[in-house]
């Protein structure tokens, strides 16, 4: 795989399982998110397994969208991965790996733009981003530190 468009990381003092269980809860994972603010399970055994879907309800603005999301990765204190699915296509991947530490581990988040370039130009000008390897970069670390709020409360 590429190097990913936007990436970042965060030492949070949590057990790595502790921190898996918090990126792998889809239907509470909107309230550490900065774009995603729902997630709904799309059928199946409405748990964190590869195969299962999803649908991501995300915000930038007043402008909404929802994305229909594929698990890829679901590997309980180390990684949890999706991809988001476009009409034809693979939007984006994201993925998140867990590193453990002397003081509980390193949560990293990382994201892929998979979209054909016509269709990536369309879609920010509609949602309004300038950048969208600067939006997600910035995005990644708000969502890194209110996960690692939540791990260590």
């Amino acid at each position: 795989m590429t190097e990913p468009n936007a990436t970042g990381s965060v030492e949070i003092a949590a057990s790595p399982e502790k921190v898996y269980e918090l990126i792998s809860d889809v239907p509470n994972f909107g309230k550490y998110t900065a774009e995603t603010y729902r997630a709904t399970w799309l059928g199946g055994p409405r748990k964190p397994v590869v195969g299962q879907k999803f649908l991501g309800w995300n915000s930038n603005g007043k402008m909404t969208w929802a994305t229909p999301v594929k698990i890829t990765a679901a590997d309980p204190g180390r990684r949890f991965a999706f991809q988001c699915l476009g009409v034809g296509f693979e939007a984006g991947y994201w993925q998140y790996d867990i590193e453990p530490t002397d003081g509980g581990c390193r949560l990293t988040e990382s994201s892929w733009d998979k979209r054909p370039r016509w269709i990536a130009k369309l879609a920010d000008t509609l949602i309004r981003v300038k950048d969208r390897p600067a939006d997600n970069t910035r995005n990644i670390a708000a969502t890194l530190e209110r996960l690692k709020l939540a791990a260590e409360s």
